[in-house]
């Protein structure tokens, strides 16, 4: 399951969605490679805890893309990951 929980206020001015609209909403949606966000996902749940300075193509309203640096961790007192805390850096320019 990768339901977005929350968003803060610099994800909602990135991408142009509002945190309601976000919010319940499968994360891979917002990526232009569906696949490519669930790999990443699987590895943290399953693998490795951490994953930094990965680029990947996020769609934005009005149907605009954007670059955008994804770093997360999965933090766990016991070890095992539930959720997966995600964010997105500052877009970087198309070459």
């Amino acid at each position: 399951d990768l339901t977005i929980w929350d968003v803060n206020a610099a994800t909602e001015n990135m991408i142009g969605f509002s945190r309601t609209f976000l919010i319940g909403t499968d994360i891979s949606r917002w990526f232009l490679d569906p696949d490519e966000i669930r790999t990443i996902c699987n590895e943290l749940l399953y693998g490795e805890n951490h994953v930094s300075g990965y680029p990947l193509i996020l769609k934005c309203k009005g149907k605009n893309q954007k670059i955008f640096l994804y770093a997360t961790s999965c933090p766990g007192l016991d070890g095992k990951v539930s959720r997966i805390f995600a964010e997105l850096h500052e877009p970087i320019p198309f070459s």
